[in-house]
């Protein structure tokens, strides 16, 4: 994403951004419902080629069903990390980055497990990957708005 968006940054193609951003967003979030529906349906048959270890299936077959909410989420959060890379703001993609993994991941999963044991670890991830999502998006916005402004344009 960031060649792209590098590019029509830099000729002024705002539309192109756009059009570009909403495709990858919802490539993004199609994609990852097809991977929900796929691990719903396939986690212990595929999990079984890993191992025989009934305790490993078990656990790995939560982390196969939780885990996969979020990646939609966190495909926003790398599509927008990639474009403030490309717009010349890097400082956003790392403070994303960082308080998604330190800030609210880390603490989560310490709480999660306290309270639901392996399956806390699991919505932790989750929960951070939505919350990272749902704050990228929100600033890719604010910033889209500044840089393809009037003023901006200049």
């Amino acid at each position: 994403m960031s060649p792209y968006v590098g590019q029509n940054f830099g000729a002024k193609r705002f539309d192109r951004l756009n059009s570009g951003f909403k495709f990858a967003t919802q490539f993004t979030l199609v994609y990852s419902i097809f991977c929900i529906v796929f691990l719903y349906l396939s986690a212990e048959f595929f999990l079984g080629f890993f191992t025989s270890d009934p305790e490993v299936i078990r656990i790995a077959k939560i982390q196969l069903l939780y885990c996969p909410w979020g990646y939609g989420f966190l495909g926003l959060a790398a599509i927008c990390n990639g474009s403030f890379n490309a717009f010349g703001k890097p400082m956003p993609a790392m403070v994303i980055s960082i308080s998604r993994t330190l800030v609210v991941y880390v603490p989560m999963a310490y709480l999660f497990a306290y309270l639901f044991g392996i399956r806390g670890v699991f919505i932790a991830q989750v929960l951070a990957n939505i919350l990272a999502g749902m704050v990228a998006v929100i600033w890719y916005r604010l910033i889209f708005r500044q840089l393809s402004s009037p003023q901006q344009q200049t």
